[in-house]
């Protein structure tokens, strides 16, 4: 199996509340993130992101990571979605460091592999341990009880004002995370690169 395309899509998530505030008086008012699409010839896509968080936070950058997208995309169309260590080495060799963008293609190599194969991605990397799990969410940086008034917790009750115990995780469906991933098919404008 060949690919057929290797696109990239830079998404805008607007912040909750309208702004999101880090450690130095750093503020981003949207997540400026990249979204990767491989395609298989027989039409099979995979997908994955990479969020810098802005320029200011990580190693990479939202155009640094669409540059390593767009340098590597005639070697990524050349490699079978069912090799992943040659398009790990291959990358490497390619170009030195710029991990998130690397991170984004290999990541939906993998749910293309999945997809392909017709198996859980979890379970080509090892097996599956557990069905479900909770996803970490970052909260703006503010006053304490205001940061503790903000996290999500399945245990809180509405009108709850106090720090949760239980409120450094929030659970994600299937269903939504393939919902999410539906809406940008859909709503996101790409650049293609194809074979």
């Amino acid at each position: 199996m060949k690919l057929q395309t290797v696109t990239c899509y830079a998404v805008e998530i607007p912040a909750k509340d309208g702004s999101y505030a880090m450690s130095r008086d750093r503020v981003l008012r949207s997540f400026p993130s990249t979204v990767v699409r491989v395609t298989a010839e027989d039409g099979t896509s995979g997908f994955a992101e990479a969020c810098s968080l802005g320029g200011n936070y990580c190693d990479g950058f939202p155009g640094s990571i669409q540059a390593t997208i767009q340098e590597l995309a005639p070697f990524v169309l050349q490699c079978d979605p069912l090799e992943p260590n040659v398009l790990a080495d291959g990358m490497d060799a390619l170009i030195i460091g710029h991990l998130p963008g690397k991170a984004a293609i290999d990541t939906a190599m993998w749910d293309l592999r999945g997809k392909l194969l017709g198996l859980p991605v979890a379970r080509l990397l090892g097996g599956i341990k557990q069905e479900s799990f909770g996803a970490f969410q970052a909260i703006s940086l503010g006053p304490p009880a205001t940061m503790a008034g903000t996290c999500p917790s399945p245990t809180r009750k509405p009108g709850h004002q106090g720090p949760d115990r239980n409120s450094t995780t929030a659970p994600f469906s299937r269903a939504m995370l393939l919902a999410w991933a539906s809406m940008l098919t859909r709503t996101c404008s790409g650049r293609r690169f194809s074979s």
